[in-house]
């Protein structure tokens, strides 16, 4: 299910429901450029071993998908200890991936970009439960972007399967955007677990997540990535009923 609203650009933003319980949090007051500078060491590490590690873990996760059907007939633990493998390898892969994210942003190539364009290319690539509900509230015309349009498609694909993630079973993901005092904000709200206050101050800080399976670095790529550009990142969150992230960029 999707519905599409078109707002005029005078109109009101359309708001997430806030809660009494409601914990915040922004990138900028807690990413000091000695973490940046870790990540980026990080990255480059991981970028050098890149080739290196890639092969086995992908030969790891061929041969075990290949002994699971050779045994399909197996024991259930046999068939469920070569599964977690196979989990654990695809893991370590995307763990590799996102550190190496840090080593190739560098500094941005900023130029004028169509927050809408890039939003809906995300969206039709990002596979979407059908028990998840999308709903976009896009202000039109909306001003155009100063910022590098890959670190832009970075940030809203973490944000997007940040959202689709966090709901199990039925729930809903709103995308807002609006033009307000020189920015373009994009809010990215959802219906699922939310963020427990325990975590508040430390959700943008690298390997920090509330996914199972999650590396927990999406967040602090997108957090270093939107102050690259001269944006920020925050959050606001009701444990249990939802959290809502909101990206700010210059206008061009």
């Amino acid at each position: 299910m999707e519905e599409v609203i078109e707002l005029a650009s005078r109109s009101e933003s359309i708001q997430h429901d806030q809660h009494q319980a409601a914990v915040h949090g922004a990138c900028g007051e807690i990413t000091h450029s000695q973490q940046r500078v870790r990540l980026q060491d990080l990255g480059r590490a991981a970028a050098l071993l890149s080739h290196e590690l890639r092969q086995p873990l992908g030969a790891i996760q061929n041969l075990t998908s290949y002994a699971r059907a050779c045994i399909s007939h197996a024991d259930k633990p046999v068939l469920e200890s070569l599964c977690l493998v196979e989990q654990q390898a695809e893991l370590a892969s995307r763990i590799l991936s996102s550190l190496s994210s840090f080593a190739r942003s560098g500094q941005p190539a900023r130029s004028p970009v169509q927050l809408h364009r890039i939003l809906y290319n995300v969206l039709d690539r990002t596979a979407r439960p059908q028990e998840i509900a999308l709903q976009k509230h896009l202000v039109s015309p909306l001003p155009t972007a100063m910022a590098d349009p890959l670190h832009v498609d970075r940030i809203v694909s973490n944000l997007i399967a940040n959202a689709l993630e966090s709901i199990d079973g039925p729930g809903t993901v709103t995308i807002t955007t609006r033009a307000e005092y020189e920015l373009v904000i994009l809010q990215i709200s959802d219906t699922g677990c939310g963020i427990e206050p325990g975590l508040a101050e430390s959700i943008f800080q690298p390997f920090v997540t509330t996914k199972r399976n999650g590396t927990g670095l999406g967040l602090a790529l997108s957090c270093e990535l939107a102050q690259a550009n001269g944006g920020s990142l925050s959050f606001t969150s009701s444990p249990g009923k939802g959290t809502t992230f909101e990206l700010r960029l210059p206008q061009a």
